[in-house]
C-alpha cells in the first residue's frame, strides 16, 4: 500500500484535474482502456468503487490500495499522457508539477543509486519543471546516456541563473564552457582570499564541464552520434551532479566577507 499523505493527494488531484469526479480528459471508456493498457487492471471492477464510481474516486481508491511502485507507475503514465495532450493544471506553473513529480519520485525505487538532489527547481518555470522530470524519468529507466543531454541543458540554465543572480547586467554566454567560466571568474578571487580549499576545488570545474560539453556533443542523442557506454555515462552524470552539489553549497558561502 502506498503512503501518500493528504497534502500529497491534493497536489496529485490538482495536476490531474480531479475536481467534480474527472481525471484529465478521460471518458469512462478511455479511462478503462488506459488502466488496462498501462497497469493490466480493470478499473471498472467493484473493488475500485468503494469511494464512488466516478473516475476520480476510482483513481483515489487505486492509489490507496496499490503498493508504492504501482502507484508511482500509474502516476508517471498519467503525467506522460497529460503532457502528450498539453493538458495543464489550471492557473498553475512549473512549481506544482515539480512537487507532483517529487511525490512520484518518492514512491519509486531509488533511481539506480543516482542522487538527483542537486538538480533543483531554480524558479517557477514550467519548462524547467518538465526538463527536471525528463531527467528523472531517464534515470529511473536506467538510461544515463539519454539523461546526459538533458543534464547539459539543465546546466546551461543553472549557470545562466547563477550569473544573472550575481550580476543582472551580465549576459550569459552561448556555450556551457563560457557560462561556467563567467560564473567561476566572478567567484575565484573572493574564494581564493576567504576559502582556499574551495578555491582549489573550483579550479577543476572548467576541465570537468569542458569534457562534459564534448561528450554531450559527440556521444549523446544531441546529434547523430554513437552513444557513450552506459557505465561511463553513469560516471559522467554522477560527476557532474557532485559538482553541482558543491556549487549549490558554495552559492551560500559568504565569499564577500
Amino acid at each position: 500500500m502506498s503512503t501518500l499523505k493528504p497534502g500529497e493527494l491534493r497536489i496529485i488531484e490538482r495536476v490531474l484535474r480531479m475536481g467534480e469526479g474527472y481525471v484529465l480528459d478521460f471518458s469512462n471508456k478511455t479511462f478503462a482502456e488506459f488502466f488496462d493498457a498501462e497497469m493490466g487492471v480493470d478499473i471498472d471492477a467493484n473493488v475500485w468503487t468503494e469511494n464512488g464510481t466516478s473516475k476520480a474516486n476510482r483513481l483515489r481508491c487505486y492509489l490507496q490500495v496499490a503498493d508504492a511502485s504501482k502507484a508511482a507507475k500509474v502516476l508517471r503514465a498519467l503525467d506522460d499522457y497529460r503532457t502528450s495532450i498539453s493538458f495543464q493544471p489550471l492557473n498553475e506553473d512549473g512549481e506544482l508539477l515539480a512537487k507532483f513529480r517529487m511525490i512520484v519520485e518518492g514512491l519509486e525505487p531509488d533511481g539506480h543509486g543516482i542522487d538527483l538532489e542537486p538538480i533543483k527547481q531554480l524558479k517557477q518555470d514550467e519548462t524547467l519543471g518538465e526538463l527536471i522530470a525528463s531527467i528523472q524519468r531517464e534515470i529511473q529507466a536506467d538510461k544515463p546516456q539519454v539523461a546526459l543531454d538533458r543534464l547539459h541543458t539543465y546546466c546551461m540554465k543553472r549557470f545562466a541563473h547563477l550569473i544573472v543572480e550575481d550580476d543582472p547586467s551580465v549576459t550569459p554566454g552561448d556555450s556551457l564552457s563560457t557560462r561556467v567560466g563567467q560564473y567561476m571568474n566572478a567567484l575565484k578571487q573572493q574564494a581564493k582570499e576567504h576559502h582556499p580549499v574551495s578555491y582549489s576545488i573550483m579550479k577543476s570545474f572548467g576541465p570537468i564541464f569542458d569534457q562534459f560539453n564534448d561528450i554531450r556533443n559527440k556521444r549523446t542523442f544531441a546529434h547523430d552520434n554513437s552513444l557513450i557506454d552506459k557505465a561511463e555515462a553513469r560516471f559522467v552524470f554522477e560527476s557532474v551532479c557532485n559538482t553541482l552539489r558543491f556549487i549549490n553549497s558554495t552559492a551560500t558561502l559568504p565569499f564577500g566577507s
